[in-house]
């Protein structure tokens, strides 16, 4: 059973991906680069941020009946985190430096596609900490105390 499920999508990842395969495509049309329909370097350029928007074109978050799915894009970049590892749930404000993506904050783990709110877990066997970027963080936090409350 799903008990949360939040889609974000347009933030400065997926933004920033499509600005620049813009630019790339129009720099290689104005220039004239493009002479002949085999050009491959250029199609190899586009294809790659095509690739690589694709990877990053949105960020999931579900929680089902004991785990937490997170999935950036297509989910080559994707993390299941059991419930039964967690031992607390707050709501955090990020520091814009951490910035976006994936990345390694500090204290732990931050996966974040957009906003600054996230949801911040603490593990039963670990000192580190893992913080999920969310636009629902209350929602989310609530979600997660109810289900870690009744097991």
């Amino acid at each position: 059973m799903r008990h949360f499920k939040e889609t974000q999508q347009g933030g400065i990842i997926g933004l920033s991906l499509l600005i620049f395969i813009l630019i790339v495509v129009f720099a290689f049309v104005f220039k004239g680069e493009i002479k002949e329909f085999s050009d491959m370097g250029f199609y190899l350029v586009v294809l790659s941020l095509l690739f690589v928007f694709a990877l990053f074109s949105n960020f999931k978050t579900k929680i089902e009946d004991d785990k937490i799915v997170l999935k950036f894009g297509i989910g080559i970049f994707k993390r299941n985190i059991p419930l039964s590892s967690i031992s607390s749930v707050e709501v955090v404000r990020n520091k814009w430096y951490y910035g976006w993506g994936i990345r390694f904050y500090g204290k732990g783990w931050l996966w974040n596609y957009k906003g600054l709110d996230a949801v911040e877990l603490h593990f039963k066997n670990k000192k580190a900490t893992f913080r999920i970027g969310s636009g629902k963080a209350e929602e989310l936090k609530a979600t997660l105390d109810k289900l870690l409350n009744a097991k």
